[in-house]
């Protein structure tokens, strides 16, 4: 947040604080209101919480306690734009299916100075507006894009009807399953830049579209970037192995809608006890754990070929036996393509600094068995 701007009053008394988590720096605030002390986004839906009384989604949510901000997300972002303060060129986002805001919060405060949200429901993308200004995020490279996003450049402009209505845990039914009428935007002007720092999918329908789009942009070279993460609604198993195979993309497949191995703050197993899969994992998956901010995920061979990348991103059968109980299993993937190898070079050839002379010859410990 930016010392020298004063926060508005009244956007304030609409807000919620987003719960403090590192490497976020201090807390920001998201509006999540049009009336304040209503949470009327969310149809002022209260929860009877033991101790504590009726709580509203909005109150809820900046408690902490709700799946949203989602851990696995929040992990991402922290991964792959935790230095962006640090870098001498500045970060580039874009946040395609933004909803009320918090991802594209966090990535600005992060430090992320040029971005790109499309949101297509309007109470929620002036929401998001709303906390840019609050925020003292507004600048002209930050842009708010109250549309839907076709790739027919012939319907730029025109409007769809569509169904809108995902809220904060489905708990805003009045919101749900309606169509609302939303203006189009091309996805080439949502990348109206040539680089991007990172890039975040999830709008529950043309995910794989526009991923098979953007394979072909920077197959083309006419578009960089760096970090792609999509919940992969309708991608095909060709356009994800092109971005391993033929881009040179790493690719780590998240626990968030796998739900065999989720681990909690302390780093504990709280799904499946640390215990073997049964079935075994696929043999094209490398389970990887503390990977950055990332506390276990699924690193995909590089060997992988195009019948691995079918099966391990077909949805999976809920299996028993497991404590855990979060995103359901058998939805899409939540993916992460990069170009960065998150794995650091690391010696296990170690030589004891006490062991080093002057003139003094010195072996390398014996690797690890």
């Amino acid at each position: 947040m930016a010392l020298a701007c004063a926060q508005d009053a009244a956007l304030l008394a609409r807000s919620y604080i987003v719960p403090p988590r590192f490497p976020f720096g201090a807390s920001f605030s998201l509006v999540m209101e049009r009336q304040p002390h209503t949470c009327d986004l969310y149809d002022g839906v209260h929860v009877r919480m033991a101790g504590s009384g009726n709580r509203s989604i909005c109150q809820l949510f900046s408690d902490g306690v709700l799946m949203q901000p989602e851990v696995h997300t929040r992990q991402v972002v922290a991964s792959f734009l935790g230095d962006c303060r640090m870098r001498r060129i500045p970060c580039r986002a874009v946040d395609i299916g933004a909803n009320n805001g918090w991802v594209s919060g966090m990535m600005l405060a992060l430090g992320v100075t040029s971005l790109t949200s499309v949101e297509p429901q309007a109470d929620l993308a002036n929401a998001l507006r709303d906390t840019v200004r609050l925020n003292c995020w507004d600048r002209s490279s930050v842009r708010v894009l109250n549309n839907a996003v076709t790739l027919d450049e012939q319907q730029q402009g025109q409007s769809i009807s569509l169904r809108c209505g995902w809220r904060l845990y489905h708990w805003s039914q009045r919101y749900r399953g309606k169509n609302c009428t939303v203006p189009l935007v091309h996805v080439g002007a949502v990348f109206s830049e040539l680089w991007y720092d990172f890039v975040k999918i999830d709008v529950d329908g043309i995910d794989g579209a526009l991923m098979k789009w953007l394979l072909g942009q920077l197959t083309a070279g006419r578009l960089r970037v760096d970090t792609i993460f999509v919940e992969c609604t309708g991608c095909d198993h060709e356009t994800l192995w092109s971005f391993q195979h033929n881009l040179g993309y790493h690719a780590y497949i998240l626990d968030n809608t796998d739900e065999r191995r989720i681990l909690n703050a302390k780093g504990q197993d709280i799904a499946n006890g640390f215990r073997p899969f049964a079935p075994p994992l696929d043999e094209a998956l490398e389970e990887r754990y503390a990977q950055r901010f990332l506390r276990h995920v699924y690193y995909v061979s590089p060997k992988a070929d195009l019948e691995a990348w079918l099966r391990i991103t077909s949805p999976r059968a809920k299996e028993r036996g497991f404590v855990y109980r979060g995103r359901n299993p058998t939805g899409p993937r939540e993916i992460v393509f990069t170009k960065q190898q998150l794995a650091e070079p690391e010696s296990h050839e170690l030589i004891d600094d006490k062991s080093i002379r002057p003139g003094r010859a010195v072996g390398s410990r014996k690797k690890p068995k």
